[in-house]
């Protein structure tokens, strides 16, 4: 009986920070949403991302969030950050497209086309990816020196209407 009882009482305190992480989770959505619906880029609306991601750090869309309000407001530093704590949890392109735009802004182009190469790696249909990757090329006179990658090429010409013709 004792055993039972010393199982039980192990187990139930394994759940109870999945509980509570459940339930901050769930409140850090609240407070992503209030951020979201005052989209003003005010000190109001990074308070609630900020509070978001700190009830909750595996909820990634705050962060890309406080990404895109410190990247409008030219913050570099504090948008790469975002973006490379959104990149570290996550193994989605998103927030490689998004630290290599800052780079690319920059004129970081190494760093960019860094950036831009795993976010193709992880999903070889990012355009934005590709469009960025293209510009660094073309900017940087290095278009023609590069593996030629048929992603580059722009797919109107195969994507048309059967029984149309091109011009």
């Amino acid at each position: 009986m004792k055993k039972l009882c010393c199982f039980f009482c192990i187990f139930s305190f394994l759940l109870i920070p999945s509980r509570i992480l459940a339930h901050d989770c769930s409140l850090a959505k609240k407070w992503y949403h209030k951020g979201i619906a005052l989209s003003n880029a005010s000190q109001e609306e990074i308070d609630c991302y900020k509070k978001a991601k700190e009830l909750c750090p595996k909820f990634l869309e705050p962060s890309l969030q406080l990404g895109h309000i410190y990247r409008a407001k030219k913050q570099w530093d504090l948008a790469i950050k975002e973006f490379k704590y959104a990149a570290s949890k996550t193994s989605l392109s998103t927030p490689h497209t998004n630290l290599g735009e800052i780079y690319r802004l920059l004129g970081k182009y190494e760093q960019g086309i860094q950036e831009f190469q795993i976010a193709l790696d992880l999903n070889p249909e990012d355009k934005q990816a590709l469009s960025n990757l293209e510009f660094i090329y073309k900017t940087s006179g290095r278009y023609n020196n590069e593996v030629y990658s048929p992603m580059l090429v722009p797919s109107l010409i195969f994507d048309r209407d059967p029984g149309f013709t091109l011009p």
